[in-house]
């Protein structure tokens, strides 16, 4: 129940506080734009089975709306895919000044050492490094899918432990930074941590991989991230992996 508190937590602290809610709308409108940017681009440039191809007359005209219905379930399936990862994309980064306005309101420190403009670049680089674990990560547990006996076993692994404990990481970002943990810390505190790391990312996929409820979803999500963070920081976790030492 770790993960939905924090959860339900990050929404009521958003509630309450009006000025939050006007910075989660800027990286909410953006990923909303890019995320019709990438439907467009989906429908109307990726021509799969039909294109060009005229709805023929007789038996033939099965097959042709055999190839339609396979088109749009590939377009369907590449939307589905790709487009939350465009919203986290874009939308992580430019949840920063949120994250670091939620700091500095429960007594955090406001601003980094790097500035707005290189934590945000910062932000932007950790968050692709990730996209592309991730990619690969998933292309691998893809291959796997068609071993025999181990497919299941795969997917499975794939859903409920690979992609939460990702987002968890991409979540925590901007908190962990501006505590000056590197990767391999991060690492060591999500293994440290696993059951609550684990938890947050799991009950957060729903809110950051749907189609337009992400917009939203993603600002909790990663007021939870940080809320988690300081979670940990309380209990002095921070300081045995190297972080910043509990703040008052």
């Amino acid at each position: 129940m770790t993960g939905p508190l924090t959860l339900v937590r990050a929404l009521g602290l958003l509630a309450e506080r009006p000025s939050l809610l006007v910075l989660a709308l800027i990286p909410a409108l953006v990923a909303l734009v890019g995320m019709v940017a990438a439907v467009w681009g989906v429908y109307a440039y990726l021509d799969l089975f039909v294109a060009g191809w005229a709805k023929p007359e007789g038996w033939l005209a099965g097959l042709w709306w055999l190839a339609w219905l396979l088109e749009h379930a590939a377009r369907l399936l590449i939307v589905a895919t790709v487009v939350p990862w465009v919203v986290m994309l874009l939308g992580i980064p430019l949840c920063e000044p949120l994250s670091m306005r939620v700091e500095q309101l429960l007594g955090g420190q406001a601003v980094t050492p790097l500035g707005f403009v290189r934590e945000v670049l910062n932000s932007l680089r950790v968050s692709a490094g990730l996209l592309a674990v991730n990619l690969v990560g998933t292309l691998a547990l893809l291959v796997l899918g068609f071993v025999p006996g181990v497919g299941v076993l795969a997917g499975l692994f794939g859903v409920l432990v690979w992609a939460p404990c990702l987002l968890a990481l991409d979540l925590q970002d901007g908190a962990l930074s501006r505590r000056g943990l590197g990767l391999r810390a991060r690492l060591s505190l999500m293994a440290a941590h696993f059951p609550s790391t684990w938890a947050l990312g799991l009950a957060a996929l729903p809110l950051v991989s749907m189609p337009f409820l992400n917009l939203f979803g993603l600002p909790i999500a990663v007021v939870a991230g940080v809320l988690h963070v300081r979670g940990l920081e309380a209990r002095g976790a921070l300081t045995r992996t190297g972080g910043s030492t509990p703040r008052p």
